[in-house]
C-alpha cells in the first residue's frame, strides 16, 4: 500500500541549501593532502657508469600537446622491479596484469606485481634517469590525458604521457635495491602516489616528493638487458571517448548501466570542490569498485552565492569556469567507459513558481536547447534527466499546509509534472543529432518518489513521446522509510528486507507494463548525527537489498552519495566508509 510518508515531509527541506534541515551536511572539503608511498624495487645492472650516455634532451622541447615523443630508446636497459609501500609493506600491482588500474595492496609479489623498468638513458640505473614502467601484460603505465592526477596501465605505445622520471631519495647515484625512489611523470611533473600511503588506488597527484610519493626498490638479480625498441608508429590521437557503442533503447541502457553512483553536492550545491582533478580521484575508486555510471547533479540558474552558469533566460555561458569543470569531469567519465547521467537538479526559481505559462516554459525550453546542443556530440553514453525531484508547485509530501504547496496527489499538480517533462524533453528532441536518440529520464513529483509513478504516468500513452520513444525511461528515487532512512532516522525502524523488495517489484511491474525502462536514481541512509548507526549490519543490509531487487528487475541503481550525512566516501572521495560498497 502506498505511503503518503507525513514525515518524509522533512526532506523538502533536506535538500535546500540554506534551511536548518538540510540533508545536505556543512562542508567537509577538505584539501587532498600530502600522500606518502613507499615503492620495493630490486635492481642490478652491469654497464659500467663509464658506458652511460650523460645527456637527454629536454622533455618539453621534444613532446608535443598529445604527449607525442620518440618511442623507446635503442640503447635502453631493461630492469625486472617491483615497488612496496612504506607505510604499509604492500606492493604495487597492475591489475588483471595491465590494462586498467593501479592499486598498492598486495602482500606479497607474484606476476602482476612485477614491473619492468626500460631504462632510456642505458647503463645503470641512475637518479634523474627517464624511465617507461612495463607491466606484466606489456603495457606502460601512463598518466590519464597526461595532465589528470590519476595514473592507468593502459599505455600500449610509449610516448609523452608514459615517459617517467626515476628521483632517488638520497641523491645522486646508481639506484640500488631498497633505495628509497619517487616516480615522477615527464609530462605533468607530478610524481606517482600511493593514496593514504597503500592499501588502495595508485594515483599520479604529487606535487612534491614525500612518504606517499617514495617507493623502495628491488629488481631481480641478472635482470638488466638491453631492450630493442617497439616499431616505430605514428603519434597517437590523445583519447578522449571510448568509441560510442552500437545504438540501444532505453531498456538495453538500463541494464547496461547496473550499480552506480551519485557525485552529489558538487556542482548542484556548493559542499565540494569541483576541481576535476580531485574528482577524477573518486571517478577512480568508483569504477575499482565496479561502477557503472556516475549521475552529476547540476544547478544551473541558481545557487553558489549567485554565480550561476546559466542567466535568467535560461542561456549558459559556454565559458563560465564551474561550467568548464563539469564539462570535463563529464568528458572523463565518458572517456573511462562510463554512463554519465546530468540533469536540471535544485532550480528552485522552476520548482516554486511553474504555473505551466509561457513565462516558465520558455526559460526552461531555452536552457535544455543550450544543454541539449552544447553535448549534442557526446557518445550516447550521456544520458539527460529532465529535472530531479518535481516538488512544491508541483506536490509536495508538506503540502496541504501553511506553506501553500499542494499534495502529491492534487490532479493539477500531478498535471504539472507530466507538463514540465514534456517541456523538457521537446527541447531535446528538438536540437536533433545525436540527440534524436539520447536516453532521456522523467521522474514522477513529491521529490521523484517511487510511490507516485503509476499516478503521474498511469498510461503508456502518458509517458513524454507517446509512448513511441524507445529512448526515455523513468527515474525514480526512494529514501523510504524516512524514519529509517532520513538524516533524523534511526536504526530501530528498518523495515525489513521484504519491504523494500515489494516496494521496488511495485515499481517495476508498472514499468514492465507501460514497456518503459527504470532508473533508481537516488536511495540511501544518512544521519545527522549519529554516522555510528550506519557502520552496522542492518545499514549495509538496506543498501545490499536496494541494490539487489532493483537489479534484478534489469533496472539501474545509482546509489546517493553526498560525502555528508549519506556519505559512501570520505570528504575528499579517498576511502570508501562503513563497508557499503
Amino acid at each position: 500500500m502506498r505511503q503518503k510518508l507525513g514525515i518524509r515531509k522533512s526532506l523538502t527541506i533536506s535538500k535546500t541549501q540554506t534551511e536548518t534541515q538540510s540533508k545536505l551536511p556543512p562542508s567537509l572539503r577538505t584539501v587532498i593532502g600530502a600522500l606518502s608511498l613507499s615503492m620495493m624495487v630490486s635492481c642490478a645492472a652491469e654497464d659500467s657508469p663509464s658506458e652511460r650516455k650523460n645527456a637527454s634532451s629536454s622533455i618539453q622541447e621534444n613532446l608535443s600537446e598529445d604527449g607525442s615523443l620518440n618511442a623507446v630508446s635503442s640503447i635502453a636497459v631493461t630492469y625486472r622491479v617491483y615497488f612496496q609501500t612504506q607505510q604499509t609493506n604492500q606492493y604495487m600491482v597492475a591489475e588483471n596484469g595491465g590494462g586498467g588500474i593501479v592499486n598498492a595492496n598486495r602482500s606479497e609479489p607474484r606476476g602482476w606485481e612485477r614491473f619492468e623498468i626500460l631504462d632510456q638513458n642505458a647503463g645503470q640505473l641512475m637518479h634523474n634517469d627517464e624511465i617507461y614502467v612495463r607491466t606484466f601484460n606489456g603495457t606502460f603505465l601512463q598518466v590519464t590525458n597526461g595532465t589528470s592526477l590519476s595514473l592507468n596501465a593502459g599505455g600500449t605505445d610509449p610516448q609523452g604521457w608514459e615517459l617517467m622520471r626515476i628521483v632517488r631519495q638520497s641523491g645522486n647515484g646508481e639506484v640500488r635495491t631498497g633505495d628509497m625512489v619517487g616516480i615522477q611523470s615527464r609530462f605533468s611533473n607530478r610524481f606517482i602516489t600511493a593514496v593514504n600511503g597503500g592499501g588502495g588506488l595508485v594515483t599520479a597527484q604529487g606535487d612534491r616528493m614525500r612518504g606517499w610519493d617514495t617507493f623502495r626498490i628491488t629488481i631481480e638479480a641478472g635482470s638488466a638487458s638491453n631492450t630493442p625498441p617497439p616499431p616505430t608508429t605514428p603519434p597517437p590521437t590523445p583519447p578522449t571517448t571510448p568509441p560510442p557503442p552500437a545504438l540501444q533503447d532505453a531498456a538495453a541502457v538500463m541494464r547496461a548501466m547496473g550499480t552506480g553512483f551519485n557525485l552529489g553536492n558538487t556542482f548542484d550545491l556548493q559542499q565540494h570542490s569541483t576541481n576535476p582533478q580531485e574528482i577524477e580521484l573518486l571517478i577512480e575508486r568508483y569504477i575499482a569498485a565496479g561502477m557503472r555510471h556516475m549521475r552529476l547533479p547540476v544547478t544551473w540558474m541558481e545557487g553558489f552565492g549567485g554565480n550561476a552558469i546559466a542567466d535568467a533566460a535560461g542561456t549558459i555561458n559556454p565559458q563560465h569556469p564551474r561550467f568548464l569543470q563539469m564539462v570535463s569531469v563529464v568528458d572523463y567519465a565518458l572517456s573511462r567507459g562510463l554512463y554519465v547521467i546530468i540533469n536540471t537538479h535544485h532550480e528552485f526559481w522552476l520548482k516554486d513558481n511553474y504555473n505551466g505559462s509561457a513565462t516558465y516554459n520558455t526559460r526552461f525550453t531555452n536552457l535544455w536547447t543550450n544543454i541539449a546542443r552544447y553535448f549534442e556530440n557526446r557518445s550516447p553514453r550521456l544520458i539527460f534527466e529532465v529535472l530531479n525531484e518535481p516538488e512544491r508547485a508541483f506536490g509536495d509530501w508538506s503540502g496541504g499546509t501553511t506553506n501553500g504547496w499542494p499534495t502529491p496527489f492534487d490532479p493539477n499538480a500531478q498535471a504539472l509534472t507530466r507538463q514540465i517533462n514534456q517541456v523538457g524533453y521537446a527541447a531535446i528532441r528538438a536540437t536533433g543529432g545525436n540527440n534524436a536518440t539520447r536516453i532521456v529520464l522523467v521522474m514522477p513529483n513529491a521529490q521523484g518518489n517511487q510511490s507516485l509513478i503509476d499516478e503521474i504516468y498511469p498510461s503508456r500513452a502518458s509517458v513524454p513521446g507517446a509512448g513511441n520513444d524507445p529512448y526515455v525511461a523513468f527515474s525514480v528515487h526512494t529514501y523510504d522509510p524516512w524514519a529509517f532512512c532520513g538524516q533524523e532516522g534511526n536504526n530501530a525502524a528498518w523495515p525489513g528486507s521484504a519491504s523494500l523488495r515489494s516496494a521496488v517489484d511495485t515499481v517495476a511491474a508498472h514499468a514492465r507494463n507501460l514497456g518503459i525502462a527504470v532508473n533508481y536514481g537516488e536511495f540511501g541512509v544518512g544521519r545527522e548525527i549519529n554516522q555510528a548507526e550506519r557502520n552496522t549490519p542492518v545499514v549495509r543490509e538496506y543498501y545490499r537489498t536496494m541494490r539487489t531487487a532493483v537489479i534484478g528487475h534489469g533496472m539501474s541503481a545509482t546509489v546517493w552519495d553526498d560525502r555528508g550525512w549519506f556519505a559512501l566516501t570520505n570528504a575528499n572521495g579517498s576511502q570508501f566508509l562503513f563497508d557499503i560498497i
